[in-house]
């Protein structure tokens, strides 16, 4: 009895756990703006 309803426990958190994944993302760039860093005209 115990280790059925253990065997679906896990079932039904794998399921859960499958079904939670992201989706993929779209693709996306990163621009860094290093114009003011580091600092060199700190006249």
């Amino acid at each position: 009895m115990f280790k059925r309803f253990f065997l679906a426990l896990i079932g039904v958190g794998i399921l859960l756990s499958e079904s939670a994944q992201a989706g993929e993302s779209p693709p996306y760039s990163m621009v860094l703006l290093t114009e003011n860093f580091p600092p060199f005209n700190m006249a």
